[in-house]
This record gives structure tokens, sequence and C-alpha cells, in this order.
């Protein structure tokens, strides 16, 4: 068996770990044991979960929705988030108080507030467009405007631009946002925020 000096093996140690995945391109993160390991599988496991047990054609209560989903008013309490970054203490539960009022099967205005990713209180205002659709699920966007990160605009209002995924039932939904990282301003993660419909 070949023996190598301890300098040799420290050297190979370290370039092990310092290994990058290259199935995450998307996220840019170390393969690590923890929550961001996790970051890819939870988006396509939430759909999954989304088509799997919502898409049964012979729900009455989903038939009845699509048939009667415009001018809808949905709240929420917040979201929660999976963020890319373990090394940097962020705020994962997003709490807050939100309102979504839909009216049309494609539109819907949003407006609310919670506590953000650096533990600041955020306020937003936007707007949902959803075009595309995958049996239940809507794919689309949410543009609008929201303040309250101190590291982008000294916490004053900036515009915002995000992917948005949809599943809307007979009085429960699920919007998905997936975030991507922009420098240190805006940390990569992805955000499940679960809404309830008001007769």
């Amino acid at each position: 068996m070949t023996s190598w000096p301890d300098s040799q093996k420290q050297k190979r140690q370290k370039q092990s770990l310092n290994v990058m995945t290259p199935a995450r391109p998307f996220l840019g993160i170390q393969d690590k044991r923890g929550k961001s390991l996790h970051l890819a599988r939870i988006l396509g496991s939430a759909l999954v979960i989304l088509m799997g047990t919502f898409s049964n054609p012979s729900n009455a209560d989903a038939v009845d929705h699509e048939q009667e989903n415009d001018r809808e008013l949905w709240i929420n309490f917040g979201m929660y988030s999976l963020h890319g970054k373990e090394e940097v203490n962020l705020n994962d539960s997003n709490f807050g108080f939100g309102v979504e009022y839909q009216f049309t099967e494609t539109q819907s205005l949003t407006a609310g507030t919670f506590k953000n990713s650096d533990f600041e209180q955020s306020r937003y205002l936007g707007w949902y467009w959803l075009p595309l659709a995958l049996g239940p699920v809507r794919f689309g966007g949410t543009f609008g405007i929201m303040d309250g990160y101190s590291k982008a605009r000294n916490g004053k209002f900036f515009p915002a631009i995000l992917p948005a995924i949809s599943y809307e039932r007979s009085r429960l939904g699920v919007n998905i946002y997936p975030i991507p990282g922009f420098s240190d301003n805006l940390y990569t993660a992805i955000s499940i925020q679960v809404k309830i419909r008001l007769d």
C-alpha cells in the first residue's frame, strides 16, 4: 500500500471538500447535508403532491371550482422559505398576512406584509399573471413592488418580478415562488404559501 506524506494527505482532503455539485447550476450551492441539499427536490416534490393529490378529474369540488373561479378573495398568513445559503443566518418562517383578489382565471391582485428573510418587516403590492396551465397547476409570474430589505434601496420600495406556480382547490390553494439569488441583496430560495378562499 502506498503511504502518503501528511502534507499530501491534507492537500487531497482539501481538494475533495471544495468540489461543487454539477447538478445544481441554478442554486449554485455546495453539496452539503442539510436543508440546502434538498432545495432542488422541494419544488419537484411539491408539484408532484399537487398534481397527484388534487388533479383527480372525478373530484367534484375541483370541477366546481374551475367553473366558478372568477372574482374570488383569498387570504394567507405569510409563507415558509427554504434558502440556499446555510452559512447566512436567514429567517425561513416568513409569517404575516396577505390578501389576493382574483378577477379572472389567470389574473389577480395581491397585497400584504410579512417578516422577510432578513428578519425585517416587508410590505408588498402586486399583480399575478398565470397564463400557462398543466392540469390544475398554473404557471406564470407576479409583478409588483416590495419594501423592507435594508440591503436593497435602504429598505424603500423596489420593483419585484418573480416566477409563480399556483394551485387552487375549493377552499385551499398553494402558491410556490422559486426565487433566484441576486448578489447579497436577494438570496436563492423556494417559498411556499398556503392560502384560504373566503366565501
